[in-house]
């Protein structure tokens, strides 16, 4: 963990905001996160300080002994992959707890990346650029390609497949996209949460927790992006993702996608599991 000055510490509402945080520190530690994510939306509007009240409320998780991640979501989304910027930055985060870095750490960091690489190729030239770097170092890239193009281009494939399957190309494509899709989501599940047990062994502080800042001012699709990585791939014990938002206006960027007559309220709540108003 970097040193830095304690979390609230240059804060000017004498102490109410440190308060807040410790509050809703409390408030989803106690939720039940066992078998799943808990995710939650701040909702303030613009210019009320949620970004300070984020980097600083990531502060005072950290000093409990918590991994914690922030990221802005408003910087990130010209690289248009979600799943590879939360990914980069848990593991950088992650990478920062072990005192030690030994090779037992690496292999777990290669697990993750070998994970990743099943979900196809669509996916290549931002994983190749940020998580060949993160992961396993700048020389990776030419690797990741590799393996990727291994991995897609053999999967149920073979003639004999296709006539015992008795389905065209196009069923054939479901098929494999879905299995793949499934595949990966366990894999990457599993070994993501095994990488964060391996850099908290000993520490009671299991929850790991994931501040998503400005959400609200990206691009309409890159926000839904976001919302459909997190909740179905980082749908993982004991993760806790704070998504802070002006809600109203992540409303009217939903609507952008959707029509001015799509439900964009109902629609995020499939998202939250609750909502908590920054004041």
């Amino acid at each position: 963990m970097n040193n830095t000055k304690p979390a609230f510490t240059d804060c000017a509402t004498d102490g109410k905001r440190k308060e807040l945080a410790e509050r809703f520190t409390h408030y989803l530690k106690s939720r039940k996160t066992e078998k799943n994510a808990y995710v939650v939306n701040l909702n303030g509007a613009w210019g009320t300080g949620k970004t300070y009240f984020v980097t600083e409320w990531k502060k005072l998780v950290e000093e409990q002994g918590h991994i914690a991640v922030k990221i802005d979501a408003w910087e990130s989304d010209y690289l248009n992959d979600p799943l590879a910027i939360i990914i980069a930055e848990l593991l950088e985060q992650v990478r920062d707890r072990i005192e030690n870095y030994d090779k037992d750490f690496e292999d777990k960091e290669k697990e993750v990346a070998n994970a990743i690489l099943n979900i196809g190729k669509d996916i290549l030239p931002i994983l190749a650029k940020i998580l060949g770097k993160h992961l396993l170092g700048k020389a990776a890239t030419d690797d990741i390609v590799s393996l990727l193009g291994k991995a897609t281009g053999s999967l149920l494939s073979n003639e004999k497949l296709k006539e015992d399957l008795n389905i065209g190309e196009l069923g054939l494509s479901v098929v494999r996209q879905h299995k793949q899709h499934k595949q990966f989501t366990q894999d990457f599940k599993k070994q993501a949460r095994d990488l964060v047990d391996f850099a908290l062994e000993g520490n009671p502080n299991k929850q790991v927790f994931v501040f998503i800042d400005e959400l609200d001012r990206c691009r309409p699709t890159y926000a839904i992006e976001m919302l459909e990585t997190v909740k179905h791939l980082f749908d993982i014990p004991n993760f806790i993702f704070v998504l802070s938002t002006d809600t109203n206006q992540l409303q009217h960027s939903i609507k952008a996608v959707y029509g001015h007559d799509f439900d964009s309220h109902e629609y995020l709540s499939r998202f939250f599991e609750q909502e908590i108003d920054f004041t």
